[in-house]
């Protein structure tokens, strides 16, 4: 297996596909509610004529598991249209759900999600012969700390959020030895946050301690697939091929207060704040720590923020992607979504639509689609950096 990943773009667009059960009766399903699943081919060509050829988009495995039997006729519609744009698609096999007759603590979990994950490149083999890159499962830290910590997502529990994490651990690992198994063509990106969160003053024994206990607890999904913690998972190093590193504004905060029961709460650390660190500090944190290739596999501003948003982190990428192996970014969401909890659109993306708007037509925001072209027309001569990586 290559250690050097090839994307077909360095600029890639992300198109947001959450589809965890919020009630007992309500899925989210932004796929639908952007209307990217009806608008596919208008939605590649317009990231085409900017530049961008590479995507990350999400299979649901609640719609396409049904008591073991497939249907993946949506999805493939829109993998048949990727083939014909020639637009290169990494697919997540799973963005925040499961079918709704699985518990996610028992070993059917596990198995269900193992086969599904066969069928999901047996599948996408039909529409591409070159080399998949595919995520096991989004952001396991935060799947497993809002449905299993919090309880606001299915399965809706609390407290068992590193219970939860294993499962997803090892249905991940599950998933991938069968898929290797099968076709040897296939590398996973391991998507997690990036996040920083540090004192603030006065700072104080307990905030201190605080900061010290999250700066190794925000790499445990990652350190249980590599084997580093936990072991009786059965991680190794060969599980953490390329790490998505997901950054947004709010992922550095201020420790602003602990109480009494050890219970802490946090600030965002505002955009230009002297305290703020470059996002090329937290992804050598990150390289250091694996030696794995990097890609910034969900970033973006909303609203006015937008244009600041890229004008800093393009600042700081070039000054660091000459020594870390950074081989994409991904503007995420690149149509703007729908607010997970509230349902008010977040003017989050380089296109936005109406409100009420049912055809979800889109409107460009031309300040931050401006920007994106010329960083595009710039960066097309760079190269990402040869480094050492493991052996895998």
């Amino acid at each position: 297996m290559s250690s050097h990943p090839k994307f077909s773009s360095f600029m890639m667009g992300g198109f947001e596909c959450t589809y965890a059960k919020v009630e007992q009766n309500k899925r989210l399903d932004l796929l639908v509610s952007t209307r990217h699943d009806q608008k596919c081919r208008e939605d590649y060509q317009l990231l085409k004529e900017l530049g961008i050829w590479t995507v990350r988009e999400g299979l649901a495995w609640s719609q396409i598991d049904q008591n073991g039997k497939y249907d993946f006729s949506k999805f493939e519609e829109m993998m048949r249209i990727g083939q014909e744009e020639k637009i290169q698609q990494l697919w997540d096999l799973n963005h925040f759900d499961y079918p709704d007759d699985l518990d996610p603590f028992s070993k059917e979990f596990i198995e269900r999600f193992r086969t599904y994950a066969v069928e999901a490149v047996k599948t996408l083999r039909h529409y591409s012969d070159q080399t998949l890159y595919l995520c096991p499962i989004n952001e396991i830290s935060f799947f497993a700390f809002i449905a299993g910590d919090v309880g606001a997502w299915a399965p809706y529990q609390k407290d068992r959020g590193l219970e939860l994490k294993k499962q997803l651990v090892l249905a991940s690992i599950a998933a991938m030895d069968a898929v290797w198994d099968q076709d040897s063509n296939v590398r996973f990106l391991q998507v997690d946050p990036i996040f920083s969160r540090v004192p603030q003053k006065p700072i104080t024994r307990q905030k201190r301690k605080v900061g010290h206990e999250f700066a190794e607890s925000k790499f445990q999904a990652w350190d249980m697939l590599s084997g580093k913690i936990f072991p009786e998972l059965g991680g190794h190093p060969k599980y953490l091929d390329i790490l998505g590193c997901n950054y947004y504004y709010y992922n550095q905060e201020w420790i602003t207060a602990v109480d009494a029961e050890g219970k802490s709460t946090y600030k965002t650390i505002p955009l230009y704040s002297k305290h703020r660190i470059m996002v090329g500090t937290m992804l050598k944190e990150v390289y250091l720590r694996y030696k794995r290739p990097l890609l910034i596999s969900e970033t973006g501003g909303w609203g006015e923020l937008r244009p600041k948003w890229w004008k800093k982190l393009f600042k700081e990428i070039d000054k660091v992607r000459k020594r870390l192996p950074i081989y994409g970014v991904c503007i995420y969401p690149i149509v703007d979504r729908a607010d997970w909890s509230e349902g008010h659109l977040t003017n989050s993306g380089l296109w936005d639509y109406a409100s009420g708007d049912e055809l979800c037509q889109r409107v460009p925001h031309h300040p931050t689609i401006d920007l994106i072209q010329k960083y595009i027309k710039k960066e097309q001569s760079l190269q990402p950096v040869e480094l050492q990586f493991h052996q895998l």
